[in-house]
């Protein structure tokens, strides 16, 4: 299903954005800041399958954490929004992906938040068979202001086609981490 503008599939709650598909996720909630939250992570999805990560970026705060599972040059820990760049750039040109939100869940106070997403990655590397990667993140939120991101995903899928993509001469493949 295709949109022209951010629209609500009343048949079933699905937020429907500017051409792409429809999340899973119903984005109802009697509370603002918790619907707020739902929307902009939705959007946050939908701007990185547009290869855009700023619009995620500038939602995060200059000390983030943001870990991945593995051992590998996308796993680690980031410490900060400039880290936090240069992974998604990573990201980006070693694992093109297209992200379906399945489900949010948001708890806590405006001042200590938690956000749980599910996700399907849809990754298509230059190399390689595509893959699809089912994931979850736990995100932890001060005043809007993402403080913490850890992502689980099947680590064996990342590294399998970071290999394959190594084996056809992408160094970075095989880079250390991003831990700054």
């Amino acid at each position: 299903m295709f949109a022209q503008n951010p629209s609500l599939d009343t048949s079933s709650n699905n937020i429907v954005m500017e051409n792409q598909t429809t999340h899973k996720v119903n984005t109802f909630s009697i509370n603002p800041y918790r619907w707020i939250l739902k929307t902009r992570i939705i959007k946050g999805f939908d701007e990185l399958n547009k290869q855009n990560y700023h619009y995620l970026t500038n939602l995060f705060d200059d000390n983030v954490n943001y870990e991945l599972e593995g051992d590998h040059s996308l796993g680690g820990t980031r410490i900060s929004k400039g880290g936090v760049e240069k992974w998604f750039e990573r990201l980006l040109r070693l694992l093109p992906s297209k992200f379906v939100v399945n489900s949010i869940v948001v708890s806590g106070p405006i001042w200590n938040t938690t956000a749980i997403i599910e996700f399907t990655d849809t990754v298509t590397p230059k190399f390689g068979q595509p893959y699809i990667n089912n994931g979850i993140q736990v995100i932890k939120l001060h005043f809007g202001k993402v403080l913490k991101v850890h992502t689980y995903v099947n680590t064996n899928k990342v590294i399998n086609a970071l290999n394959v993509l190594y084996d056809n001469g992408i160094i970075e493949a095989k880079a250390d981490k991003i831990e700054e």
